[in-house]
């Protein structure tokens, strides 16, 4: 699938924009998601094309809030996800979420949480991941960081997180085999790592 300018608003728990066996997605222009009641993506087994053929995935802006499941889940993609704004708020389980495959994911909105998880990164078999603004969670439970096999690459968030009042260990990072993580700025409240 190619397209050249998308932009949905919508006010659903099933996602702005859902991807499941997708094949290649490119996206271009500008473009934006906005899901108040919802995810705003949800891909899985999907590759995001930058190779020139189709374009490339980037958007202006992905946003998602009081979404009952996720905000943003990327379940054994491909290829690279640029996203260069938004905001992730409210979700009652996992905000962003990327699970499997070998996404490089970079995503400049800001992260907010108070239920479930904040941020989960796990089992990727190559990829990075980039979160260029901060991730906050208050009264969640944490970030989980966790089986993942990058090699040389990166996860990295290069603003601030802060974890506060979390339930349970608020900083998880655990059985990763290769790469490297790096936050800018962590703290923590009230919670432990």
């Amino acid at each position: 699938f190619t397209f050249n300018t998308l932009s949905v608003s919508n006010a659903g728990a099933g996602g702005a924009m859902s991807l499941t066996n997708a094949g290649t997605v490119s996206v271009a222009g500008t473009s934006s998601l906005t899901n108040t009641a919802g995810p705003a993506i949800s891909a899985s087994n999907t590759t995001f094309d930058t190779s020139g053929g189709g374009g490339s995935a980037v958007f202006n802006s992905v946003s998602s809030s009081n979404s009952p499941s996720t905000g943003i889940s990327l379940s054994n993609t491909g290829g690279t996800l640029t996203m260069n704004g938004g905001s992730v708020s409210n979700a009652s389980g996992t905000a962003f979420n990327v699970s499997g495959g070998n996404p490089t994911v970079i995503y400049n909105g800001t992260i907010a949480n108070t239920a479930g998880r904040s941020l989960v990164v796990e089992n990727m078999t190559g990829g990075a991941v980039t979160f260029g603004s901060t991730l906050t969670d208050t009264g969640g439970t944490g970030v989980l960081i966790q089986g993942n096999a990058l090699g040389s690459n990166e996860i990295r968030v290069t603003g601030t997180t802060t974890l506060t009042n979390t339930s349970g260990t608020a900083f998880t990072q655990q059985n990763n085999t290769s790469g490297t993580v790096r936050l800018a700025t962590l703290i923590i409240s009230n919670g432990t790592s």
